[in-house]
C-alpha cells in the first residue's frame, strides 16, 4: 500500500516463515514492513519449541528487515493478569506466566533495532525516526530481489485471481487436454 511514508506491507504470525510471501513482498518495493505477531509467552516454554517464542518471532522480523531492506516494525499483542479477567481466559492455565507477549521493537534496513527493546508484557508505544535513503544505502550492499536474485534459476509466480479450493479436469487449458 502506498503512503506518504512509502510503500507500506504487512504480514501476521507464520506468515513470516513463508520464504515466498516475503519474497513477494520485497519485489513491491516494501519500505514498512508491519509484522504483527500474537502474545507468546517466553516465560512459559516448558513444553513449548524454541521457535513459539517472543525471541524468535524478533529474529524472524529483524531477518526480514535486512533480507528485504526495509524497515520492520514488530507489533505483538500483550496480555496482563486485568485482560486476562476481561477476557475470560484468567482461569486458564497460564495466567501465573502473566504478562504476556510485549515484545515489539523497530528494525532498520540493514537489521539494525531503532528503539530499545520494552519489557516483556508492558504495553507501549514504540517510535522511531527513518530515512529511506538508508534503505536504498542497504539495497546497494544486498538486494535479493535485485541485483543479488537469480532470475536465472528462480522465478516466483504470483497467482492474482480467486483462488479455487477444488480444480477440475476441465478447467485446465486445452494444451493439458
Amino acid at each position: 500500500m502506498d503512503s506518504s511514508f512509502g510503500k507500506i506491507g504487512g504480514l501476521n504470525c507464520w506468515e513470516h516463515t513463508q520464504t515466498l510471501l516475503r519474497y513477494y513482498e520485497y519485489a513491491q518495493g516494501v519500505d514498512i514492513h508491519v509484522a504483527s505477531w500474537p502474545l507468546i509467552w517466553d516465560n512459559a516454554t516448558e513444553g513449548l519449541q524454541y521457535h513459539i517464542t517472543g525471541n524468535m518471532c524478533g529474529r524472524l522480523t529483524q531477518v526480514m528487515s535486512m533480507e528485504g531492506a526495509c524497515f520492520a516494525l514488530l507489533c505483538s499483542q500483550v496480555l496482563t493478569e486485568k485482560n486476562a479477567a476481561k477476557c475470560k481466559v484468567d482461569k486458564w492455565a497460564f495466567v501465573d506466566k502473566l504478562p504476556g507477549g510485549g515484545f515489539s521493537m523497530i528494525y532498520g534496513p540493514t537489521g539494525e533495532p531503532l528503539v530499545e527493546a520494552p519489557d516483556t508484557g508492558a504495553e507501549v508505544i514504540l517510535y522511531a525516526d527513518i530515512d529511506l535513503k538508508t534503505k536504498w544505502m542497504a539495497k546497494q550492499n544486498l538486494d535479493v530481489v535485485g541485483h543479488y536474485s537469480r532470475p536465472d534459476l528462480l522465478s516466483l509466480r504470483v497467482n492474482q485471481y480467486p483462488a479455487k479450493p477444488v480444480h477440475f479436469a476441465t478447467d485446465l487449458p486445452v494444451e493439458h487436454k
